[in-house]
């Protein structure tokens, strides 16, 4: 079965939340925002948020679960992505809107945290994240543009942005839960962001077994993870594949993924798999109590969809 949200926990409130939220938001950001939500994402960090809310006694965290989607949506509304190709106006203009509705989104995210009434050191570790955040999506695109994509390049990309989007929905459950000592949160913020890699790197695995998904992925840039394992593995092929002056026919885009899943795919679940070991080990130094055991239980689970994939 491999990596699906739906193996993990997660409070439907959340869900509900965020759907209601999303209707309230003007006509002219809600239906582009609609468009870019990234389901599995935002699943798998209501699942976080579900786990790491359990830490204290308050009630209604949900309040503010929704905080970090906002972030998220902002940024899939322009993404650090290309596809070359012509622009009409009319693609133009939506450009443009997208644009200003990101920026009502961003708005939208800080003014959030402003009210919300947490620590202000905390509110300060967030907005410090998500400035950060927002930078990695530049840096991002001037990595598709400028130079090929290396092993270190995807794990770095992959911290500084779908590791900071679970790093902030991890602190913020754990603060609106009642933990008050930063050194925990501290240490919570750390596994949700090596957590959101490995979800990356899991996602990204499934893409690949779906021929639309991945010739999609190579179009727009986003090579997963298995792929640039594979490019080292055959690199005179994807050289060429790559180097290429023509669109590589339909034929090659196949042979292109069947080489990223038999030459690549391996590598990047035994890394998944270390990442996976790295966070049992930092689990153990959480307190004790149902957050810490609930976390290891979703450290196996992971475990056990990576290995789902080198059983098929």
């Amino acid at each position: 079965m491999g990596f699906s949200p739906d193996n993990y926990t997660v409070d439907v409130a959340l869900e509900d939340d965020f759907q209601s939220w999303l209707r309230q938001l003007p006509a002219a950001v809600q239906k582009p925002a609609k468009t870019v939500a990234d389901d599995d994402q935002r699943h798998f960090r209501q699942a976080l948020w579900t786990l790491f809310s359990q830490a204290g006694g308050i009630s209604d965290t949900e309040t503010f679960s929704g905080t970090v989607e906002v972030l998220a949506l902002a940024s899939g509304l322009i993404p650090a992505t290309f596809k070359p190709q012509a622009m009409s106006l009319s693609d133009i203009a939506m450009s443009k809107a997208k644009a200003y509705g990101s920026q009502y989104l961003y708005g939208h995210f800080v003014a959030t945290l402003a009210t919300a009434g947490l620590p202000q050191s905390e509110i300060t570790v967030v907005l410090q994240t998500a400035q950060q955040f927002w930078l990695a999506n530049g840096t991002r695109l001037q990595l598709n543009f400028n130079q090929r994509e290396r092993v270190a390049d995807y794990l770095k990309d992959a911290k500084a942005r779908s590791g900071a989007l679970s790093a902030m929905t991890c602190r913020l459950a754990s603060v609106t839960a009642g933990i008050t000592d930063k050194a925990v949160t501290d240490l919570i913020s750390t596994i949700g962001e090596t957590l959101g890699v490995i979800a990356q790197i899991l996602t990204d695995v499934n893409r690949t077994h779906d021929s639309l998904d991945f010739r999609t992925l190579i179009l727009s840039g986003n090579y997963p993870l298995s792929l640039l394992f594979a490019f080292e593995e055959e690199s005179d092929w994807f050289q060429n594949f790559f180097g290429s002056a023509k669109k590589p026919t339909d034929d090659q885009f196949d042979i292109a993924r069947k080489l990223t899943i038999q030459a690549g795919e391996k590598s990047a679940l035994q890394l998944a798999k270390e990442l996976i070991s790295q966070t049992q080990i930092d689990a153990k130094t959480l307190p004790d109590g149902t957050v810490q055991e609930r976390l290891q239980q979703l450290l196996v689970q992971l475990e056990n969809d990576a290995a789902d994939y080198l059983k098929s």
